[in-house]
């Protein structure tokens, strides 16, 4: 088909899409404020190898506002991306960026109006960034209802990205925001810039033939996407018309493989996907060998059939499923097209647990197939949101119809909240979709992936679905529902009607920025009113004035509950509930259901539920037991801890720790710890101080000189430590700033009848700078001493080991003071791996650490030192991080370290390596396993 053919098919389809618009005015008369849309027809050549697109945009817009229009706005989303956004961090930096940061860039080359008229343009800042707008004055001030012919010719420089918009691993997504968009104004002061509008129009996009496409969500030559070939047969030209898009989208493959499935009465399902189907096995670990299309399209098939079964029809258009690299999300709807992440089911193979992957994927696609049957009834700025509600809705039927309840990975990890893991899981996810498995209905995107998401906060559907259940209850948000789909009653009408008065209040609380508020239990006050015990509650609210309800749980002794709701507006309100059994305890919002800010009575840093319980309860956490192996010597070290803290208390926490070492056969500390500074993330605060005391069984061997025999010896010790540490992210940071002081006094007995008293001190800085993502200059300095009555080796410090000098043992370099310095240069040079092993693990990047260390350090009777003291190791570190069971992020680092000059030195006199005469005979190097940075 000749390129004149392609136009006329695609001025046909907009004709047709005109008249199908005047066909279905019927429709938007339900439909407040129905707007006239802007219509755009781009022509595109995309060189997806090359990350390379150059496009033009004919462009009618109308004036929909009350007010003349001097100059009309465009939005540059790919100049959003064209600088590092400050929120991508080192433990998200890799879901969008699988290696060094890759900038987009939008050029727009001319601007025209009618009959070709060259027109001013201004390429403005705005709270995207630089350039993110185009500023087009025009000829005449656009009365409103009037249009305005604009036509724009603009490059694009595609990013190597990961996510909804970029190139990488030969596929190409730009799923909106690679033409300059059209915007209007949003509503209640809520945007940044400006949100995208809905359009109509057409498209022309040519790119290579042997690219599978998708456009506008429809494969290329199926659904009114017409596909013509070049002469030479290299290239392919898509044509399609566009109705009442939030945006264009496209996703083109060169590795992408098709599978289909035809339910019956329902849409064909299509997956475009990257992997090679795997033949059933039945071996003893048959999910090694999986076919997940096939997975993915039985969800959907079930989906589509549940979608159906209550009552829904579905046209017969396709569905596609296209198979991306999303890092952030496990799936994400645009108009027809569900992006489904290439990491999908990589989760420990039990039902229990891939069940929130298949819910994921159910929301999609009920999504998808909600947003067909609302185009039309919903205003053009609720569609998007719209579905995406009804899509939560539906999915809390569908894992009830298919799973016989809702569970939250909450529920599931409760048996096992004692665990440090567990409980960073809890109170601060650092990992991909988190909503997927603890249901968070505050679904923020820090970096803004998406063009359709530039408002800040992004309210999601599912954050609006609980705040209308809270509002309506669940059974008549259900009713809500099915008027917007069996009725094509718009969401804002039929929740009014639902709630039986005018829901302005509500779309302007929760469709702005959120409140800042803080509910809290101002008092509880327990009391006897005519012989039956009661407790009287004062919750107060402080803030923003909100209106929504708050639940309150009162339990008695005997475990029986009572359930309470505050509606009325305020800032405070009183309850008396007679508790027979007596007062156990009573819970604010126990659902977790309220987007609280710690504001009010609460300092910055405080958790904003840190005020919802009375009495507080306790966390006790079993922190595990750190390994380090000294392959070298053949010994391993541990230390075990057990931390208990109040609920959502920040401030306070009990430590008790068991530790393991060469020179410590047991030990153990109980310590307290105050804590404060701002939040290093919502589980830790940057700064502690604190004191312990503790008791430890002292090796006998340990720090022996030439001829000494064993002595049995115990220590008993007090010690205080101040730290801080900003780190937010423990695994592999990327920059940190810290300092911590420790003193430490302590009695040593030995079984000979020696008591000794001494006194330590340390004292440590350090800081790690981000050179650029993934390469880091880390470096530590330190300095202590001890005094008192020293007799024995095993009373010194030391540099040796994991803390200090790697190449050198713990017991070769004692002495009474030591200065150390370690530098390190860490290199993630691989960063988007997929290597699943057995679904206990995967590992996701491969790093590297060349390190310097160097000590100087004291005689063993005085702080006098010597030139010779000073010793140095050079060394590197091969670094695996990895997922365990595809979720929690963990690293294994292996140390290899060589001593530059070692040497025997005299320590309370004797030779510490051997006899005076003669040098030990040691290997070369040490070799350390480790599962955590080395500082």
């Amino acid at each position: 088909m000749a390129m004149g053919t392609l136009l006329v098919v695609l001025a046909l389809g907009l004709a047709s899409t005109a008249k199908g618009q005047e066909a279905g005015s019927a429709e938007d008369a339900n439909v407040p404020s129905a707007l006239l849309r802007p219509r755009i027809t781009v022509t595109a050549s995309l060189a997806p190898t090359e990350r390379r697109l150059t496009g033009e945009m004919e462009l009618d817009f109308p004036n929909t506002t009350a007010s003349p229009l001097p100059a009309i706005d465009l939005w540059l989303f790919p100049n959003h991306l064209a600088e590092r956004p400050p929120r991508l961090v080192d433990f998200n930096y890799h879901w969008l960026y699988p290696g060094s940061f890759s900038p987009a860039h939008m050029t727009i080359t001319a601007v025209s109006g009618a009959g070709g008229a060259p027109l001013p343009f201004e390429e403005r800042a705005s709270a995207a960034g630089p350039r993110t707008v185009l500023h087009v004055p025009l000829p005449r001030t656009l009365a409103p209802g009037e249009q305005v012919h604009v036509r724009v010719t603009w490059g694009l420089e595609i990013p190597r990205r990961l996510g909804s918009f970029g190139c990488e691993d030969d596929q190409c997504r730009l799923l909106g925001g690679f033409y300059p968009m059209p915007v209007v104004e949003g509503e209640n002061g809520n945007l940044l810039a400006h949100v995208p509008a809905r359009v109509d129009g057409g498209v022309i996009l040519r790119l290579p033939a042997s690219w599978q496409t998708v456009l506008d969500g429809r494969r290329a030559g199926h659904d009114g996407v017409t596909r013509a070939l070049s002469a030479d047969g290299r290239e392919q030209t898509l044509a399609a018309a566009i109705r009442n898009a939030g945006t264009i989208t496209v996703v083109a493959d060169r590795r992408a493989e098709i599978a289909e499935e035809r339910p019956t009465g329902g849409p064909g399902l299509v997956f475009l996907h990257r992997e090679k189907r795997a033949p059933p096995s039945r071996g003893a670990l048959p999910y090694l060998r999986e076919d997940r299309p096939g997975d993915v399209l039985a969800v959907a098939t079930n989906a589509v059939a549940f979608f159906r079964k209550l009552g829904f029809a579905v046209d017969d258009r396709e569905l596609v499923i296209a198979q991306a690299p999303l890092r952030q999300e496990l799936v994400q709807v645009h108009g027809d097209l569900v992006l489904i992440s290439d990491r999908w089911f990589e989760i420990f193979p039990l039902e229990r647990l891939r069940k929130f992957h298949v819910a994921e994927l159910a929301r999609g696609i009920l999504t998808a197939l909600a947003a067909r049957r609302l185009v039309g009834s919903e205003p053009d700025e609720d569609v998007d949101r719209a579905a995406a509600l009804v899509g939560a809705q539906l999915l809390d039927l569908f894992t009830v119809h298919a799973y016989r309840k809702v569970e939250r990975a909450q529920d599931l990890l409760k048996p096992v909240d004692f665990l440090p893991v567990v409980d960073q899981l809890l109170y601060a996810p650092l990992l991909a979709s988190s909503s997927t498995y603890f249901g968070d209905i505050d679904e923020r995107d820090p970096v803004r992936d998406d063009a359709r998401r530039f408002v800040d906060p992004a309210p999601s559907g599912r954050f609006l679905y609980a705040k209308l259940v809270d509002l309506l209850g669940s059974e008549t948000i259900i009713k809500v529902m099915r008027e917007m789909l069996e009725g094509r009653v718009p969401l804002r009408l039929a929740a009014a009607r639902a709630f039986g008065e005018d829901l302005g209040w509500f779309w302007k609380q929760w469709l702005g920025p959120l409140p800042r508020v803080n509910y809290r239990l101002a008092s509880v006050k327990r009391e006897t009113r005519e012989g039956t015990p009661s407790v009287t509650i004062r919750v107060t609210r402080e803030g923003d004035d909100v209106r929504e309800p708050v639940e309150l749980q009162v339990v008695e002794r005997d475990q029986t509950t009572h359930a309470l709701v505050w509606r009325e507006p305020g800032a405070e309100h009183t309850f008396t509930v007679p508790v027979p059994s007596g007062f156990a305890r009573v819970e604010l919002d126990p659902r977790a259901r309220l987007v609280e800010t710690a504001t009010g009575s609460l300092a910055p840093y405080d958790d904003p539920r840190a005020d919802n319980r009375q009495p507080g309860g306790w966390r006790v956490l079993y922190n595990g037991a750190g390994g380090l192996l000294d392959v070298t010597q053949q010994n391993l070290s541990f230390l075990a801890a057990i931390q208990a803290k109040p609920l959502h208390d920040l401030r306070n926490e009990l430590l008790l720790t068991l530790r393991h070492t060469p020179a410590i056969r047991a030990g153990a500390s109980l310590g307290y710890y105050r804590l404060m500074g701002s939040q290093a993330d919502r589980n830790r605060l940057t700064t502690s101080v604190g004191g312990a005391a503790g008791a430890s069984w002292l090796d006998p061997s340990y720090g022996l000189a030439a001829g000494e025999m064993p002595r049995q010896g115990w220590r008993v010790s007090g010690s205080f430590l101040y730290n801080h540490d900003d780190r937010g992210y423990l695994i592999d940071p990327w920059r940190a700033a810290g300092l911590m002081v420790s003193a430490n006094t302590s009695l040593t007995g030995f079984s000979t009848g020696e008591r000794l008293g001494q006194f330590s001190f340390w004292v440590q800085g350090l800081e790690l700078i981000e050179l650029f993502p993934g390469h880091v200059l880390a470096g530590l300095v330190g300095a202590g001493s001890t005094f008192g009555d020293i007799r024995f080796r095993s009373q010194l410090g030391t540099v040796g080991g994991n803390a200090g000098l790697r190449g050198y043992f713990p017991n070769e370099l004692f002495s009474r003071g030591q200065a150390l310095a370690r530098l390190e240069f860490r290199d993630t040079y691989i960063a988007d791996l997929d290597w699943n092993i057995a679904h206990f693990t995967a590992v996701r990047s491969l790093a590297g650490s060349f390190f310097v260390d160097a000590a100087a350090i004291s005689a063993c009777d005085s702080l006098h030192f010597d030139s010779r003291d000073v010793y140095a190791d050079v060394g590197y570190s091969f670094r695996i991080l990895h997922d365990a069971f595809g979720v929690y992020q963990q690293l294994l680092q292996l140390d290899i370290a060589v001593p530059l000059d070692r040497h025997n030195r005299s320590c309370l006199g004797s030779m510490t390596q051997g006899t005076p005469t003669a040098p030990i005979s040691r290997l070369p190097f040490t070799v350390l396993v480790q599962f955590l940075p080395s500082f």
